[in-house]
């Protein structure tokens, strides 16, 4: 095109250079998105929203994948228990509380730091008077060069207690 002259090429290419100096930059990006309304199903632990994570997508070691899942509770006072799984780890857990119709969210970091350990840290937003413990930091033990479940359960007593609305997942590679 004639307004992409070799002026402007060379423009930006400088200020790449020096926004960026010699550094090479990578975008992270959406892998996943379900905004796939999920309830609880009576007394017991159900999978809500899942997502499998292909085997080496964090496949260097500072990779950060972000996870974020939020929902609602029910206005009861039935005790209800919202657990984020990364594989077979639980990451974060509510505990049983009985938080009456309250809206939830769950956030995530996962820092690869070889093929199978991570550092996971993550933060709770929701009935913080009831869930006391809002943020948790875990050591991660999960083998990447295999597919990884990343998941919400919920427990309660009746249907639809807990309603995950999604589940989002990042992935920053590193550089």
């Amino acid at each position: 095109d004639a307004w992409f002259t070799l002026a402007w090429k060379s423009f930006f290419s400088d200020m790449f250079t020096r926004v960026a100096g010699t550094k090479d930059i990578t975008l992270g990006g959406i892998l996943h998105v379900d905004t796939t309304t999920t309830g609880n199903v009576g007394t017991g632990e159900d999978n809500l929203i899942s997502y499998s994570l292909p085997k080496d997508t964090m496949g260097t070691n500072e990779d950060i994948l972000e996870i974020e899942a939020y929902g609602t509770q029910a206005a009861n006072a039935n005790n209800k228990n919202i657990k984020l799984y990364f594989g077979s780890q639980v990451i974060f857990t509510t505990g049983a509380v009985d938080s009456n119709g309250l809206d939830w969210r769950i956030r995530a970091i996962v820092i690869r730091t070889a093929s199978s350990t991570q550092v996971i840290a993550s933060a709770f937003s929701g009935d913080t008077v009831l869930v006391t413990q809002t943020g948790d930091f875990v050591a991660g033990t999960q083998d990447l060069t295999a597919a990884v479940t990343i998941k919400c359960t919920g427990e309660a007593t009746s249907n639809n207690d807990i309603v995950q609305r999604a589940l989002i997942v990042r992935l920053f590679p590193a550089i």
